[in-house]
């Protein structure tokens, strides 16, 4: 195999790394259906092999050195309350930050779609703060974290496991300096759907959508996001309930993921960041002596040493040491890839066929009376939904 061309689809990440090709020889284009994979330039190409050495389809590595987990949550109410669960990636960012190095992770841009920053000052941690549902793009994130290291400069990368065994690929011989945190992953959707998605929403109330989170803890931890959009003559907040918006609903449903998600290597036990951190979906069950989680928790997973130095050094969390088998039963990912569904295939079809307004047409159609499933159960106490899963 002399470059990335050679890598099929169905296993290709998209992470970007080979986009540091010494030679520019290597981009990252859109396919039809807005997903990117790389492109090599026959004329640049030295077949050097450096694509190969940064890509993640490759990874062989496992620096697991003994795993624990906890349950575990920001000590901070307002850092918690602007946290999609636990509020851990802002804590260990603000960590990373107060030992001088450097945190890198993805963050909306002006135009609402989602990039890796790298930021060094406290201040700015709320960017990276908040699920994003949406593939990443990392365009010279990687060669910039490789300069910081080699300059001496620790740094904390967050990201998905591809993303995080391509910075370890990448910092090959300056991993000394490097700290990783990976997420949890559900799959990637990619950002031309989601920009389609968002316009037709901002049309739907005459305006533009401004700002967007997945999830909102105004409306409690769990699944309900928000949107503010601006028209001419106000700016409103509405309610995203996943069964009443068709991109929140379908990427739950696990149709609008790259084909690579459906066949992850790196959603199992067997994790590549130093430490792991997600929603710690099914607490009430597991640890039913923890009280108000209505604020959010997550489960984090200590993997390395260096994992284990982080952790021994945070002073603004609090965390109760969990059971990790009975973790994974409430959280799919840590065992296996996403399942995959033949109706995605009608979905992509459906897009080629006229863009996200002919999805958003078969969504109408099917919902029927779930529209209004999530906005039902979001009227019931969360102390009353604790109670239930207790006694399941």
């Amino acid at each position: 195999m002399q470059n990335v061309s050679e890598i099929k689809h169905e296993k290709c990440y998209g992470c970007g790394a080979c986009e540091g090709c010494p030679m520019e020889a290597v981009k990252l284009k859109e396919d039809k259906f807005g997903f990117r994979y790389p492109h090599v330039d026959k004329e640049k190409c030295t077949a050097c092999g450096a694509c190969l050495r940064g890509c993640p389809v490759l990874y062989k590595g496992n620096n697991q050195q003994g795993q624990t987990a906890y349950a575990a949550r920001s000590r901070n109410q307002k850092v918690l309350s602007m946290s999609s669960s636990g509020g851990l990636g802002y804590e260990i960012g603000r960590w990373m930050i107060k030992k001088g190095g450097m945190v890198c992770g993805a963050a909306w841009d002006k135009d609402l779609l989602v990039k890796h920053v790298v930021i060094n000052d406290e201040r700015e941690l709320d960017k990276i703060q908040g699920s994003k549902y949406v593939q990443s793009k990392c365009d010279g994130v990687y060669t910039e974290i490789v300069n910081l290291l080699k300059s001496g400069y620790p740094v904390l990368f967050v990201g998905t496991p591809c993303q995080v065994a391509a910075v370890k690929m990448a910092a090959d011989g300056y991993e000394d300096y490097l700290y990783t945190m990976d997420i949890i992953c559900h799959g990637v959707p990619n950002q031309k759907m989601f920009k389609e998605y968002l316009e037709m929403l901002g049309k739907k109330y005459s305006g533009k959508v401004i700002e967007f989170s997945f999830r909102d803890k105004q409306r409690g931890w769990g699944t309900v996001g928000k949107a503010k959009i601006k028209t001419d003559k106000k700016m409103f907040s509405l309610p995203i309930y996943k069964t009443e918006q068709s991109y929140y609903y379908y990427y739950l449903r696990g149709f609008l993921s790259r084909q690579s998600c459906y066949a992850c290597p790196f959603a199992s036990r067997e994790r590549v960041g130093d430490i792991t951190i997600g929603d710690y979906w099914g607490i009430e069950s597991v640890h039913p002596e923890i009280k108000d989680i209505e604020k959010g928790i997550s489960l984090m997973i200590c993997n390395t040493e260096k994992g284990k130095k982080i952790i021994q050094e945070l002073s603004g969390i609090e965390m109760v040491k969990t059971d990790l088998d009975k973790a994974c039963r409430y959280n799919g990912q840590l065992v296996k890839p996403q399942g995959y569904d033949e109706k995605r295939e009608e979905l992509m079809q459906l897009y080629i066929d006229g863009g996200w307004k002919s999805i958003e047409e078969r969504f109408d159609k099917n919902i029927g009376v779930r529209r209004y499933a999530d906005r039902v159960k979001a009227m019931v106490p969360r102390w009353v939904v604790r109670k239930i899963k207790q006694n399941r």
